[in-house]
């Protein structure tokens, strides 16, 4: 039988492409089980439960790094143009 792995358990506080790869890797597939020994509906509300934090995890990763990645190519754009103004301005006097 295939326990869910905690996800929780020893990840950093920040974002990581590793840790999407990670929680993406670990989406749940379906598998055919035989007849579960306990009540079904309990377990399937755990495995949704999970599942849904796992969904709702990637989607927060995805937009954090998203996110730095604009900014990060947001400030290279600008700073190759950092000082260009004043240069060209002084350029024309």
């Amino acid at each position: 039988m295939n326990r869910p792995r905690d996800l929780n358990a020893g990840t950093p506080d920040i974002a990581t492409r590793a840790e999407l790869l990670q929680r993406l890797s670990a989406r749940a597939r379906p598998l055919p089980e035989p007849a579960p020994a306990q009540n079904p509906m309990t377990r399937l509300e755990v495995m949704r439960d999970q599942a849904q934090h796992n969904e709702d995890k990637i989607a927060q990763l995805r937009d954090s790094l998203g996110s730095a990645d604009h900014a990060l190519t947001h400030d290279y754009v600008f700073a190759a143009l950092e000082g260009r103004s004043r240069a060209d301005f002084e350029r024309s006097r």
